[in-house]
């Protein structure tokens, strides 16, 4: 399990330089590749492209981390642990649910972008975002009810000793449903010229979520990292939808 974690960790440097290495090094050349001479005009927008890229970049970077920080502080608190890797296998299973959302809206990024330039694009928009978020919620509460019933079933498949993470399991399904049950406001703020407002969001997340999981962790053990974990997401997801009410031209939620 150790050299699992060391090889996920290692991967995940490496795809950040590569991040950081695309920012500065090829992002600002590629309107010049063309041009032998670059304008005033263009050195502007240029610059207002590079900013805009790194924003996004960094981001998608703070997302990853704590859509991975389970992981991580799985192999951090639980290195001495000798059934490490079944406990990862349950945070594996449940990230599942978490890809119903992000697949279902993202084809409503070109509308986003189209929707701040009328108001009946905007109205359009709702229509399909609504649509779109009962879908999620059918999909997703079907996900849940599925790995919640057969969960026995579904670890028994690798063997029976990684049934032991069956209520560890059962956490990460209820936090990563009730977070896919949100929607995907971060689609909403990151198309919308809100980007700033998402990495302050995901930042913060992740810090309490680090600090959330020092203080579970010794109470309840590594299913600690489930309770962290859930608290951290649903909470995350609840401050986007409101911030994106407050700030976009669409309601995430209806209802909220």
């Amino acid at each position: 399990e150790s050299t699992i974690f060391e090889i996920f960790l290692f991967t995940l440097v490496i795809m950040t330089l590569i991040t950081i290495y695309f920012c500065f090094k090829f992002v600002p050349h590629l309107r010049t590749f063309s041009q032998k001479q670059v304008s005033k005009i263009d050195t502007i927008q240029e610059q207002i492209w590079f900013k805009s890229a790194c924003r996004q970049a960094t981001s998608m970077l703070i997302y990853n981390l704590v859509l991975n920080l389970d992981f991580l502080l799985m192999g951090m608190f639980g290195k001495n642990t000798p059934s490490l890797g079944f406990y990862n296998l349950a945070i594996a299973i449940s990230d599942i649910i978490w890809l119903v959302p992000q697949s279902l809206f993202q084809y409503l990024r070109p509308e986003i972008e189209l929707a701040l330039q009328s108001k009946s694009k905007t109205i359009i928009l709702q229509k399909h975002w609504d649509q779109t978020l009962a879908l999620n919620a059918i999909l997703t509460l079907c996900l849940m009810l599925l790995i919640m019933t057969e969960s026995h079933q579904i670890l028994g498949l690798f063997s029976h000793d990684y049934q032991q993470t069956m209520p560890f399991l059962n956490v990460l399904v209820i936090c990563n449903g009730l977070t896919a049950l949100l929607g995907c406001p971060s689609i909403a703020l990151r198309y919308s010229g809100h980007v700033n407002k998402l990495v302050l969001i995901n930042f913060s997340a992740m810090i309490l979520m680090i600090c959330l999981s020092f203080i579970f962790v010794p109470l309840f053990g590594l299913i600690g990292i489930g309770y962290a974990c859930t608290v951290t997401c649903v909470t995350q997801c609840l401050v986007e939808n409101i911030i994106a009410k407050q700030f976009t031209q669409i309601k995430p939620l209806t209802w909220f």
